[in-house]
């Protein structure tokens, strides 16, 4: 195992996370109050009701990989492709959500912004697991 390179990604990830966090809160402190309620009005019943699929992904990796030890690789290797279309489809549809709120271009930019970085986080955090693995 080349723990390098987990490091190195677990703290790009780590960076992400801190990166894309202090960007979200700078594009929110730009909106005015009404703004500001609009979003979070928008996004209050999503919280627990996005974390549904999230759970019965995580669920169905343990009782597969529980079930099929000799297929590791392939099972983590398809829950972290699950994970990743399950990202992708909430940014996907936050996005809408948000276009529809009619807010400041400079806030939706920001935001997109900070999920990329969020995403290469992410990704670098898969890298490093996987070249961990590897080696």
């Amino acid at each position: 195992m080349d723990t390098l390179a987990l490091m190195l990604g677990m703290g790009a990830f780590f960076a992400a996370l801190i990166a894309s966090r202090r960007m979200k809160e700078r594009a929110f402190s730009q909106l005015n109050d009404t703004q500001k309620l609009a979003v979070l009005d928008s996004f209050s019943s999503r919280g627990s009701l996005q974390l549904i699929p999230l759970a019965v992904l995580v669920v169905i990796y343990l009782g597969v990989s529980q079930f099929m030890p000799d297929a590791n690789t392939l099972v983590t290797t398809v829950f972290w492709l699950g994970l990743l279309l399950f990202g992708g489809i909430s940014i996907g549809l936050n996005t809408r959500r948000l276009l529809g709120l009619d807010l400041p271009r400079s806030y939706t930019h920001s935001w997109l912004l900070g999920r990329a970085i969020m995403l290469g986080g992410v990704l670098a955090m898969m890298a490093g697991l996987y070249v961990s693995a590897v080696r």
